[in-house]
């Protein structure tokens, strides 16, 4: 049989991997790849060559000969039979063969460079503002406080899109990010004579190259309403993005006045959102929205630090950043990343419905968001296992308990918004079979899966639930946190990740950077999985405590006996043994102190036991180097999980202690409406 007809759809097959390499992976994969391939080409045509009957006692000849047999089995198909005497295809047919490969590779080349990040230049601004002076007080069209402004703003922008660090947001509230992975901004230059300068160009011009944008500026004082004057307080900037080889813009816009000192984080919101949305490489989350103001207001709130530690001016800090983050995230149609920093500071002041429902739009966008999907989980079981007291209910509050009418808005809107995401995000789906018939909704067989979704919505709709309702309701939101858990868990294998970061690329360095997270996903596969599975077990107790199980304080201690002992951490408890820091991440010793808080009551000997070994637990998990908590206490002393804990005395000692180590004494006393956490604080008499 001729040979052709393995030979060209081998080489249609490798043509096709090779365009795949180049358009999901980056341009040093691809070239990789190429050579690669390339070496075990030369390598089988050489053996082919040696195989062929003659004298080939080379490698250079083996290759020759090979590299003829193919062609001529290639091309020779092509060439009518009265001509292939003198037209037979040899180390012609080969040359041509290599041109033409050739030639597609290096398309595929140009693919995989067009889908790289793209890099972006500030455009200068010359001293006169690119003109001469007028005599009027006017340089280059514009005064010379708007020129100096323009001057002021360009060199600033060229720091503060660095600065767009979007990748690998904090894995708990009041975190602080580790890594930070997308940059917009890769300045590089090479120095050399003019003549490597010249060889190096000519090179250059037979390649493709990177994109490169370039931002150019203009800037008018205003006043508030956007009416230019040049005495205005404020500037009215307008953002020209174009190609800098071929001049062509890409995106011009006309800023919302705004301060001069917060000009340079609009600009790089906005140009940040052009460039990730070219950038292949960009997830979804972290895009932003079409005008750039979730970005900028992501990086005016980083900026906002405070310069006393008291926990007072913390708090203001963070309401300050609540205020940026809030306004953006209203005006922005999917704000990923920036929900999720306004939820970690939601949680932290304890507004844990407002944290919920910008999860869950979330977990409607951006599924695939993965540190999202984990906060989510642990918010609905947190609402789950106090829906008593925290579900919005139309109810007046009782027992002096500041419920969800507190809210600013009516609690109506946080039951309707709550139970239209969790059923849009199709969690309330996972509710079924066994799971659905626990819930002993009255009328509702739940034969079908629309039957069981409406039984369930319409219980969460409710607008004043009986007590056996609302027990009802705390099993439907643990069940849905469990399933969502166990979603996550899936999620996070190494096997999962490696195949989503080849398959998804947007998400492929944020998948990488999880499978980079200690311990090695190669040497210790089931530690990296113990964070969401200690989770799972405090899950399964809480559904069990939701249902009115009567044997939960057995299998409360059983389930704790045994996740210590997974952990290695039974013989630290009991004084055996030593703890060796990163063994286990810190979440999940986090986790397993929440397991043990479950059990906490000062009544019995087993309550403070249990109380005990989650106060040890939660020394070990905040002083893990690898503790992403800027202030430990702080979290420790709103965390719902934790709440058995309060007013036991080994836990305020504990958080009274950590937090003197993370506040500075404020002056005076407590005020009179202090929270318990707030009583903790250092203060220092004035």
């Amino acid at each position: 049989m001729n040979r052709a007809y393995y030979d060209w759809p081998a080489l249609a097959v490798l043509l096709v991997v090779l365009w795949w390499v180049a358009y999901q992976f980056s341009r040093r994969t691809y070239r990789f790849t190429v050579g690669v391939v390339a070496a075990a080409s030369v390598l089988a045509v050489t053996g082919y060559g040696l195989r062929l009957p003659g004298k080939h006692p080379t490698f250079e000849s083996g290759l020759l000969a090979g590299g003829n047999a193919v062609s001529r089995d290639m091309l020779g198909s092509f060439i009518p039979a009265g001509l292939q005497h003198s037209l037979l295809p040899g180390p012609v047919g080969w040359l041509l063969l290599l041109v033409l490969i050739g030639g597609v590779l290096l398309a595929f080349d140009a693919v995989s460079v067009r889908r790289q990040q793209p890099t972006v230049n500030v455009g200068s601004v010359p001293p006169s503002g690119g003109g001469s002076d007028t005599g009027d007080g006017k340089a280059g069209g514009g005064d010379s406080q708007a020129v100096h402004s323009r001057q002021v703003i360009t060199e600033e922008l060229k720091f503060r899109l660095p600065a767009v660090a979007v990748r690998s947001p904090a894995s708990m509230p009041g975190g602080s990010t580790l890594a930070s992975l997308a940059t917009v901004v890769s300045d590089s230059e090479v120095q050399g004579s003019k003549l490597t300068a010249a060889l190096m160009q000519a090179v250059h011009a037979l390649e493709a190259r990177p994109r490169i944008y370039e931002v150019q500026i203009f800037v008018d004082h205003c006043d508030d309403n956007g009416t230019v004057n040049p005495q205005g307080e404020k500037v009215l900037v307008t953002v020209d993005l174009r190609d800098a080889r071929s001049g062509q813009t890409l995106a011009t816009r006309i800023l919302r006045p705004c301060p001069v000192d917060v000009a340079a984080e609009k600009i790089a919101g906005f140009t940040a959102r052009w460039v990730f949305r070219a950038d292949p490489s960009t997830p979804a989350w972290a895009t932003g929205s079409y005008d750039g103001e979730d970005l900028s207001a992501y990086l005016l709130a980083q900026e906002i630090r405070s310069v006393s530690r008291t926990y007072q001016a913390f708090a203001d800090c963070r309401r300050r950043q609540r205020e940026i983050l809030t306004d953006a995230v209203q005006r922005s149609t999917n704000a990923g990343l920036m929900q999720y920093e306004l939820a970690a500071l939601d949680d932290l002041d304890g507004r844990n419905l407002d944290a919920l429902r910008l999860h869950l739009d979330n977990r409607m966008h951006n599924p695939r968001f993965l540190p999202a999907r984990y906060r989510l989980a642990v918010s609905l079981a947190g609402l789950g296992g106090a829906a008593r007291e925290k579900w919005p209910t139309d109810r007046p509050p009782t027992g002096g308990q500041a419920g969800p009418a507190d809210q600013a808005e009516p609690p109506f809107l946080f039951r309707e918004d709550i139970t239209d995401k969790l059923a849009l995000s199709g969690l309330l789906q996972t509710i079924r079979g066994r799971k659905f018939r626990e819930l002993h909704l009255p009328g509702h067989g739940g034969y079908s899966a629309e039957a069981r979704q409406k039984a369930i919505t319409d219980l969460l709709r409710t607008a004043q639930p009986s007590d056996v309702q609302l027990g009802q309701i705390s099993q439907v939101l643990l069940m849905v946190a469990y399933q969502e858990l166990r979603a996550y868990q899936r999620r996070m294998r190494a096997s999962w990740l490696l195949w989503g970061a080849l398959i998804h690329r947007q998400e492929r360095a944020a998948y990488l950077e999880l499978l980079r997270t200690g311990p090695s996903w190669r040497r210790h596969p089931w530690r990296r999985m113990a964070t969401p599975r200690v989770a799972l077990t405090a899950f399964k107790l809480s559904l069990r405590i939701a249902a009115g199980d009567a044997g939960t304080g057995q299998a409360a201690d059983d389930a704790q006996a045994q996740t210590l002992h997974q952990l290695g951490l039974d013989r630290v408890l009991d004084g055996g043994g030593s703890w060796v820091y990163g063994r286990m991440p810190w979440q999940a010793v986090y986790n397993a102190a929440c397991l043990c808080a479950m059990s906490a009551d000062r009544f019995t000997p087993r309550g403070r036991d249990a109380a005990r070994r989650a106060v040890t637990l939660l020394r070990l998990a905040i002083t893990d180097p690898a503790c992403e908590l800027d202030r430990p206490s702080e979290w420790i002393g709103v965390d719902p999980s934790l709440a058995r804990l309060r007013r036991m005395p080994a836990f305020d000692a504990f958080v009274r202690q950590q937090a003197h180590q993370d506040f500075d004494a404020a002056e005076g006393n407590p005020p009179p409406n202090a929270s318990w956490f707030q009583r903790l604080l250092p203060y220092s008499p004035p």
